[in-house]
């Protein structure tokens, strides 16, 4: 039996991601993520609201803890941002079509995504890109 080869079941997905600046500039470039079955996204997102629910609960806990425990649940938070960065990173394959202040091409790699990820507004435009290629939300 042949696998079907209609569109939306490509084994990657590039996704156009803009990335909006404080001084008003914006950074466009094109992410090419892996495509989930439905099966991993299920699991993805199950990961993803756990960790979500396990942060909420730990920020909480932060805010009445003593000064000498915060660092305990900052520790733990942290796992878990890191946590959720590997994720997104697994999902990633390359990118295209970013290119630095020179307007020389970034090269892809696991450290310059790395990099890239610790920024703020491009974690949140990377991000909101996965979920995209990912087809967003399971539908029950």
């Amino acid at each position: 039996m042949s696998k079907l080869k209609i569109r939306g079941f490509e084994e990657h997905v590039d996704v156009p991601v803009t990335v909006e600046l404080i001084d008003d500039v914006d950074v466009e470039f094109v992410v090419k993520f892996k495509r989930l079955d439905r099966k991993k996204l299920e699991k993805v997102v199950k990961e993803v609201r756990a960790r979500a629910i396990e942060g909420r609960d730990l920020e909480q806990k932060k805010l009445i803890a003593k000064k000498e425990e915060a660092a305990d649940f900052d520790k733990k938070i942290d796992k878990l941002n890191s946590q959720s960065n590997d994720t997104l990173i697994e999902g990633i394959v390359s990118w295209s079509e970013f290119y630095d202040e020179d307007d020389n091409e970034v090269p892809f790699s696991r450290a310059n995504l790395k990099q890239v990820l610790d920024h703020p507004a491009y974690l949140q435009a990377i991000d909101l890109a996965f979920w995209r290629a990912t087809g967003e939300r399971i539908k029950n």
